[in-house]
């Protein structure tokens, strides 16, 4: 195909300048490559006309979407929370935008006790979504209980304060943080880094055996149940900080038992170290 076009170039240049003239055929291709030049800037300028006016339209539905989700009207107000979830999926400007939209959402209006079915539909957008449409995005929830129906997996950062949590799982988050949080019965499994912070914790184990644990960070909590942490490779530290629990001398539990092989990774407060056990080579398999 390119042998015949410059065939064809090189018989114009002769028709256009005669056969004799030598800068015939390059007269010729210079101005072929002019025009394609000029084609290529024409369809540049026409993509990015293109890509203006999707953006355009993309901020438009944004900015209604956000007027909908807030009406009064439980089912436009769920029509506006599809349309933002749809809006994070086509364009990565508005990931981080609308997952923080609708933590704040939860957070502002769970306790009211008004809401209860909008509320359901946003935590399941969010929720589901947190290791494909909303991942590496960075969350903060405030003021809400979560039961074990509720799940986090995924790649995301996200911090809890004042929430309470019954049976949850968490799995695979890069950062997880607790600040005054109750925690029950629940189960963080390789999470890249963890701090639970000035929280009541009556139940809960830290699984990290298909990934190394990075970091774990235990400060100011009351441990009116057992922690149970398997580790078995540590490659930052796993820190256990001062305690809000008060402990008769007499008779102390082992509050805090951690499984590893790194026990030379592990840092304890001295008013912890009466409610730890360190055990070696014994991991929890699922």
């Amino acid at each position: 195909m390119i042998i015949i076009v410059f065939c064809v170039l090189f018989c114009l240049s002769d028709i256009l300048y005669g056969e004799d003239n030598p800068e015939a055929k390059g007269k010729v291709l210079a101005t072929c490559l002019s025009i394609i030049g000029g084609a290529c800037v024409i369809y540049g300028l026409y993509l990015n006309n293109k890509k203006i006016g999707e953006q355009t339209n993309i901020d438009k539905r944004f900015g209604d979407a956000v007027g909908y989700l807030n009406s009064d009207n439980d089912g436009i107000a769920i029509g506006g929370a599809y349309a933002l979830f749809q809006i994070a999926k086509e364009d990565e400007r508005y990931k981080s935008i609308v997952a923080n939209i609708f933590c704040d959402f939860i957070s502002a209006n769970f306790s009211s006790g008004n809401k209860i079915r909008l509320i359901g539909v946003v935590k399941e957008l969010l929720f589901q979504n947190l290791d494909t449409v909303f991942l590496e995005t960075e969350l903060t929830l405030r003021n809400i209980s979560f039961e074990k129906n509720d799940r986090f997996h995924g790649k995301v950062n996200i911090g809890f304060k004042d929430c309470s949590f019954e049976g949850v799982v968490f799995n695979m988050l890069e950062f997880a943080r607790f600040e005054s949080c109750k925690i029950n019965k629940s189960h963080l499994i390789d999470c890249n880094k963890i701090d639970i912070i000035r929280s009541e914790i009556s139940g809960i184990s830290i699984r990290n055996l298909s990934m190394p644990t990075k970091e774990v960070n235990l400060v100011d909590n009351i441990y009116l149940g057992q922690v149970e942490i398997y580790a078995q490779t540590i490659i930052g530290t796993l820190y256990i900080g001062s305690t809000a629990t008060s402990f008769d001398d007499d008779f102390v539990d082992k509050r805090i038992v951690v499984y590893t092989d790194c026990e030379n990774r592990i840092e304890i407060n001295d008013r912890c170290k009466k409610i730890v056990s360190i055990k070696k080579g014994t991991f929890y398999r699922r």
